[in-house]
Protein backbone atom coordinates (compact mmCIF):
# COMPACT_ATOMS: atom_id res chain seq x y z
CA UNK A 1 0.00 0.00 0.00
CA UNK A 2 1.84 3.79 -0.90
CA UNK A 3 2.12 5.91 1.73
CA UNK A 4 0.71 9.62 0.75
CA UNK A 5 2.64 12.60 2.31
CA UNK A 6 0.47 15.59 2.48
CA UNK A 7 1.23 19.13 2.54
CA UNK A 8 0.74 19.63 5.87
CA UNK A 9 2.82 16.74 6.93
CA UNK A 10 6.05 18.03 6.22
CA UNK A 11 8.10 19.40 9.01
CA UNK A 12 8.53 23.38 10.16
CA UNK A 13 11.94 23.49 9.05
CA UNK A 14 11.23 21.67 5.03
CA UNK A 15 8.09 24.14 5.25
CA UNK A 16 10.65 27.35 6.19
CA UNK A 17 13.43 26.00 3.73
CA UNK A 18 10.63 25.88 1.00
CA UNK A 19 9.41 29.17 1.31
CA UNK A 20 12.91 30.63 1.34
CA UNK A 21 12.46 30.01 -2.61
CA UNK A 22 9.49 31.39 -3.59
CA UNK A 23 8.67 35.02 -3.42
CA UNK A 24 6.85 37.06 -1.05
CA UNK A 25 3.90 37.92 -3.04
CA UNK A 26 3.39 33.96 -4.07
CA UNK A 27 3.77 33.10 -0.10
CA UNK A 28 1.39 35.86 1.10
CA UNK A 29 -1.04 34.87 -1.71
CA UNK A 30 -1.33 31.26 -0.86
CA UNK A 31 -0.51 30.79 2.24
CA UNK A 32 -2.08 33.82 4.40
CA UNK A 33 -4.96 33.28 6.56
CA UNK A 34 -4.98 29.12 5.73
CA UNK A 35 -4.57 27.43 9.13
CA UNK A 36 -3.01 28.73 12.38
CA UNK A 37 0.01 26.30 12.12
CA UNK A 38 0.86 28.10 8.51
CA UNK A 39 0.30 31.52 10.18
CA UNK A 40 2.92 30.52 13.05
CA UNK A 41 5.37 29.67 10.35
CA UNK A 42 5.11 32.58 8.42
CA UNK A 43 6.10 34.52 11.11
CA UNK A 44 9.54 32.90 10.90
CA UNK A 45 9.75 33.00 7.33
CA UNK A 46 12.45 35.37 5.62
CA UNK A 47 10.36 37.00 2.64
CA UNK A 48 12.27 38.39 -0.41
CA UNK A 49 9.64 41.19 -2.34
CA UNK A 50 9.98 41.12 -6.06
CA UNK A 51 7.63 43.95 -7.67
CA UNK A 52 8.00 43.84 -11.34
CA UNK A 53 6.61 46.25 -13.87
CA UNK A 54 4.07 44.05 -14.93
CA UNK A 55 2.44 43.88 -11.61
CA UNK A 56 -0.77 45.88 -10.92
CA UNK A 57 -2.53 48.32 -8.54
CA UNK A 58 -4.48 45.56 -6.60
CA UNK A 59 -1.42 43.05 -5.94
CA UNK A 60 0.48 45.99 -4.23
CA UNK A 61 -2.64 46.81 -1.65
CA UNK A 62 -3.08 43.47 -1.15
CA UNK A 63 0.72 43.14 -0.07
CA UNK A 64 0.70 46.39 1.58
CA UNK A 65 -2.37 45.06 4.11
CA UNK A 66 -0.53 42.14 4.80
CA UNK A 67 3.09 43.41 4.71
CA UNK A 68 1.75 45.57 8.35
CA UNK A 69 2.28 42.20 9.81
CA UNK A 70 5.31 41.06 7.94
CA UNK A 71 7.47 44.05 6.84
CA UNK A 72 10.16 43.53 9.39
CA UNK A 73 10.69 40.03 7.85
CA UNK A 74 11.52 41.37 4.10
CA UNK A 75 15.05 40.73 3.68
CA UNK A 76 15.47 41.48 0.16
CA UNK A 77 13.14 43.96 -2.21
CA UNK A 78 13.18 44.85 -5.54
CA UNK A 79 10.80 47.15 -7.06
CA UNK A 80 9.90 48.90 -10.04
CA UNK A 81 8.55 52.47 -9.32
CA UNK A 82 6.02 52.19 -11.95
CA UNK A 83 4.07 49.48 -13.18
CA UNK A 84 0.87 49.01 -15.54
CA UNK A 85 -1.34 51.19 -13.96
CA UNK A 86 0.34 53.08 -11.12
CA UNK A 87 3.21 55.05 -10.24
CA UNK A 88 5.76 56.05 -7.34
CA UNK A 89 5.02 52.46 -6.42
CA UNK A 90 8.46 52.72 -3.83
CA UNK A 91 7.28 55.49 -2.18
CA UNK A 92 3.89 54.45 -1.53
CA UNK A 93 5.88 50.83 0.04
CA UNK A 94 7.94 52.78 2.09
CA UNK A 95 5.65 55.66 3.15
CA UNK A 96 3.58 52.37 4.80
CA UNK A 97 6.08 50.20 5.80
CA UNK A 98 10.04 50.25 7.46
CA UNK A 99 11.89 47.49 6.31
CA UNK A 100 13.99 47.48 9.30
CA UNK A 101 15.60 44.00 8.27
CA UNK A 102 16.21 44.89 4.78
CA UNK A 103 19.23 44.05 3.56
CA UNK A 104 19.09 43.85 0.01
CA UNK A 105 17.41 47.07 -2.07
CA UNK A 106 17.23 47.22 -5.67
CA UNK A 107 15.11 50.33 -7.17
CA UNK A 108 14.58 50.31 -11.09
CA UNK A 109 13.55 53.55 -13.20
CA UNK A 110 13.10 55.81 -10.70
CA UNK A 111 12.47 59.40 -12.23
CA UNK A 112 11.92 63.19 -11.94
CA UNK A 113 8.54 62.70 -10.34
CA UNK A 114 9.32 60.36 -7.64
CA UNK A 115 8.47 61.12 -4.26
CA UNK A 116 11.44 60.19 -2.64
CA UNK A 117 11.59 61.88 0.51
CA UNK A 118 10.50 59.17 2.99
CA UNK A 119 12.23 56.42 0.77
CA UNK A 120 15.58 57.98 1.15
CA UNK A 121 15.01 59.11 5.42
CA UNK A 122 13.70 55.94 6.04
CA UNK A 123 16.75 53.78 3.62
CA UNK A 124 19.36 56.15 5.48
CA UNK A 125 17.86 54.22 9.24
CA UNK A 126 18.55 51.07 7.36
CA UNK A 127 21.11 49.14 9.93
CA UNK A 128 21.57 46.02 8.29
CA UNK A 129 21.77 46.87 4.24
CA UNK A 130 24.14 44.94 2.59
CA UNK A 131 23.28 45.20 -1.16
CA UNK A 132 22.36 48.76 -2.58
CA UNK A 133 21.24 49.72 -6.60
CA UNK A 134 19.07 52.13 -8.21
CA UNK A 135 18.98 51.29 -11.79
CA UNK A 136 17.87 53.71 -14.48
CA UNK A 137 17.66 52.03 -18.38
CA UNK A 138 20.58 54.07 -20.26
CA UNK A 139 18.80 54.92 -23.55
CA UNK A 140 15.47 56.99 -22.01
CA UNK A 141 16.46 60.19 -21.03
CA UNK A 142 12.86 60.63 -19.48
CA UNK A 143 13.63 58.16 -16.96
CA UNK A 144 16.14 60.78 -14.81
CA UNK A 145 16.35 60.53 -10.63
CA UNK A 146 15.61 63.94 -9.47
CA UNK A 147 19.11 65.62 -9.19
CA UNK A 148 18.12 66.54 -5.42
CA UNK A 149 17.57 62.88 -4.56
CA UNK A 150 20.60 61.46 -6.82
CA UNK A 151 23.17 63.99 -4.75
CA UNK A 152 21.54 62.54 -1.34
CA UNK A 153 22.13 58.92 -2.18
CA UNK A 154 25.36 59.53 -3.85
CA UNK A 155 26.79 61.29 -0.29
CA UNK A 156 24.99 58.56 1.23
CA UNK A 157 26.54 55.59 -0.29
CA UNK A 158 29.84 57.16 -1.35
CA UNK A 159 30.54 59.82 1.82
CA UNK A 160 27.79 58.47 4.84
CA UNK A 161 28.64 54.54 3.87
CA UNK A 162 26.69 52.40 6.23
CA UNK A 163 29.48 50.43 7.47
CA UNK A 164 27.51 46.86 6.55
CA UNK A 165 27.25 47.56 2.83
CA UNK A 166 29.18 45.52 0.61
CA UNK A 167 28.07 45.77 -3.48
CA UNK A 168 26.12 49.13 -4.98
CA UNK A 169 25.25 50.37 -8.13
CA UNK A 170 24.36 54.01 -8.27
CA UNK A 171 23.04 54.13 -12.03
CA UNK A 172 21.43 57.57 -12.29
CA UNK A 173 23.28 60.75 -13.95
CA UNK A 174 24.77 61.99 -10.82
CA UNK A 175 27.68 65.28 -10.78
CA UNK A 176 29.37 62.81 -8.31
CA UNK A 177 32.32 65.79 -8.74
CA UNK A 178 29.69 67.66 -6.35
CA UNK A 179 30.21 65.78 -3.65
CA UNK A 180 32.94 66.50 -0.73
CA UNK A 181 34.96 64.81 2.27
CA UNK A 182 37.71 64.35 4.12
CA UNK A 183 36.73 61.57 5.81
CA UNK A 184 39.56 58.77 6.33
CA UNK A 185 37.68 55.91 7.62
CA UNK A 186 37.88 53.05 5.79
CA UNK A 187 34.35 51.15 4.35
CA UNK A 188 33.61 47.76 3.96
CA UNK A 189 32.01 48.59 0.14
CA UNK A 190 33.82 46.03 -2.56
CA UNK A 191 31.74 46.32 -5.36
CA UNK A 192 30.68 49.78 -6.66
CA UNK A 193 29.45 50.48 -10.24
CA UNK A 194 28.47 54.24 -11.03
CA UNK A 195 27.95 56.85 -13.78
CA UNK A 196 29.61 59.97 -14.06
CA UNK A 197 27.67 62.46 -15.23
CA UNK A 198 28.09 66.49 -16.04
CA UNK A 199 29.92 69.09 -18.75
CA UNK A 200 33.45 67.97 -20.00
CA UNK A 201 34.70 70.48 -17.68
CA UNK A 202 33.60 69.04 -14.92
CA UNK A 203 33.69 65.27 -15.58
CA UNK A 204 36.96 63.29 -14.91
CA UNK A 205 37.86 60.37 -13.43
CA UNK A 206 40.41 62.39 -11.07
CA UNK A 207 37.41 63.35 -9.65
CA UNK A 208 36.79 59.92 -7.92
CA UNK A 209 40.27 59.99 -6.27
CA UNK A 210 39.29 61.32 -3.25
CA UNK A 211 36.24 58.09 -2.53
CA UNK A 212 39.31 55.33 -3.47
CA UNK A 213 40.85 56.91 0.21
CA UNK A 214 37.58 56.11 1.62
CA UNK A 215 36.82 52.50 -0.14
CA UNK A 216 39.52 51.12 0.40
CA UNK A 217 38.19 47.65 0.71
CA UNK A 218 37.16 48.13 -3.16
CA UNK A 219 37.93 44.89 -5.30
CA UNK A 220 35.45 46.18 -8.27
CA UNK A 221 34.78 49.23 -9.61
CA UNK A 222 32.93 50.17 -12.78
CA UNK A 223 32.50 53.67 -13.44
CA UNK A 224 31.18 55.29 -16.39
CA UNK A 225 31.53 59.28 -17.64
CA UNK A 226 28.55 60.71 -19.38
CA UNK A 227 28.88 64.18 -20.43
CA UNK A 228 25.54 66.02 -20.92
CA UNK A 229 26.97 68.43 -23.68
CA UNK A 230 24.76 68.35 -26.48
CA UNK A 231 27.51 67.23 -29.48
CA UNK A 232 28.08 70.38 -31.66
CA UNK A 233 27.61 70.36 -35.85
CA UNK A 234 29.61 71.55 -38.11
CA UNK A 235 28.93 71.69 -41.83
CA UNK A 236 31.02 72.21 -44.67
CA UNK A 237 30.25 74.53 -47.70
Amino acid sequence: MAIITKLEDLSNEIFLEILDYLDATDILFAFTSLNSRISLILNSTRLHLNIRWTSYRYQIQFLSHHLKCYSSQVVSLEVYNEICDQENVIAYLFNRHDFLNLRSCIFHLVNLSSRFKIVFEKFSKLKKIVLFRIIQTYHDEKVELNSSYAHNFSQLILVDTPSTIRSADLLFNCNHSQIRTNSIVPTSLTRLEMIFSGTLNDISIYSLIPLLRIHVALRSLCVTIKSTEVPMRSSIK
